[in-house]
């Protein structure tokens, strides 16, 4: 049989006189391949799993694994679940390592900025350097680092690719089956102008001494309020009523019915002439919550060209980048920002099971759903699109809104 780049890899890294071997007990090998074989169940499970990489792909990848699971460590057979489950390339279909087997972290955090990847966030030895831009990884530039890494997790489109996949970056149980080292992981990096090499070691995942850069002078509206399901706040220079919308869940202690009803009367006694509604948060749920407020919408003032935008980026995903679909189709809104992670014709509907064994989690699509009938755009675009960079980051600016409320209102009826 031939040899598939999954088992090779995952071959190579068992091999490696560094890495702790698991014990090729009988009962461990059968419990592993009890779980693969309930893995194997996925394609019945998916409303359309082949669509991506085929059958006799996915059997043959599942062969190799099975052929190997006596070499390798726990980490490593979840490894190779986890890539199998992502030859569907669907986004919402992935496996979870159980917690008797969590995957490590390193106390590294990285964003990918339209300047490039920088690192945002590091335990204190490295902290110096949070803002560099990041040029190699493990001898490679960052792209071919990050297309090694993204067998690892399914990714909708380019802007999803930038949200999950530069994240395995801090994952060393993950870094050596794509080739970016064994015990420890090298990054290249510029900042202020010159170039600083680190290297990781993965002894240090779990480190909890982590820092984040400084906070921004100004908190910008947008990243105030993260956990929020949803809120608002009056701008009253621009005559702007602000709405985030976090989450597609109702809130317990605020229905959408009476959320809406709050907003837009607010909007009308304090002589609001402009509506933003801003999703650059909003990673899913029940597209179904929003509804309320959009029947309110279709009626009121505000819903008129120049009057009401929406913010939408890379992390408006799922139910949170159908929302703002139906708003874009629905209403007179501009959208402004990134194009969406989410992609507009989609599997979703999310269910899941537990491997028998392991108790990891395999959460997979029900459903496909058709935002743009016969036009399979890979994100749902703004019609302004705004870059997103490391300075405006770091100086708390909000670009997106910046550039909403510069627009000129129109003349009033």
């Amino acid at each position: 049989m031939r040899r598939t780049l999954l088992a090779a890899a995952l071959m190579t890294f068992a091999g490696s006189p560094t890495v702790a071997q698991a014990p090729a007990d009988s009962a461990r090998v059968a419990a592993w391949r009890e779980d693969l074989d309930s893995l194997a169940t996925l394609p019945r499970r998916h409303p359309d799993f082949f669509a991506h990489a085929g059958r006799e792909r996915f059997e043959r990848e599942v062969a190799a694994l099975r052929e190997s699971i006596p070499r390798l460590s726990n980490r490593q057979v979840l490894a190779g679940m986890i890539r199998v489950t992502a030859l569907g390339g669907d986004a919402h279909t992935s496996l979870l390592p159980p917690d008797s087997i969590p995957f490590r972290l390193l106390p590294l955090q990285f964003y990918w900025f339209d300047d490039g990847i920088r690192l945002t966030g590091a335990a204190p030895a490295y902290a110096e350097l949070i803002g560099a831009r990041v040029v190699r990884v493990g001898g490679m530039d960052p792209d071919s680092a990050l297309t090694r890494l993204g067998v690892f997790q399914a990714a909708d489109n380019e802007m999803n690719r930038r949200t999950v996949h530069v994240n395995a970056l801090a994952l060393p149980d993950l870094l050596p089956l794509a080739g970016l080292g064994d015990t420890a992981v090298t990054f290249r990096l510029e900042t202020r102008g010159a170039a600083r090499e680190i290297t990781v070691p993965f002894r240090l995942a779990g480190d909890t001494a982590f820092r984040t850069g400084p906070p921004p002078p100004v908190m910008p509206l947008y990243r105030s309020r993260p956990r929020a399901y949803y809120w608002s706040e009056y701008l009253p220079e621009s005559r702007t009523m602000y709405v985030q919308y976090n989450r597609c869940r109702p809130d317990p202690t605020l229905p959408m019915e009476r959320f809406a009803a709050q907003v837009f009367a607010a909007a009308d006694s304090l002589g609001a002439e402009r509506l933003v509604i801003d999703m650059r948060l909003n990673g899913g749920g029940d597209s179904r919550v929003l509804q309320p407020f959009v029947n309110r919408l279709w009626r009121h003032r505000l819903n008129a060209p120049g009057r009401l935008f929406v913010a939408i980026g890379r992390q408006t995903f799922s139910s949170g980048m159908m929302n703002a679909a139906q708003l874009d189709r629905s209403t007179h809104a501009t959208l402004v920002g990134e194009p969406t992670g989410g992609r507009p014709n989609h599997f979703g509907e999310v269910r899941s099971f537990r491997l028998p064994n392991s108790g990891a989690t395999v959460y997979h699509s029900t459903r496909r759903f058709e935002m743009l009938p016969g036009r399979d755009a890979p994100s749902l675009e703004p019609e302004v699109r705004v870059p997103v960079t490391w300075a405006d980051y770091a100086a708390g600016r909000d670009p997106v809104l910046d550039v909403i409320l510069a627009m000129p209102l129109p003349e009033s009826r």
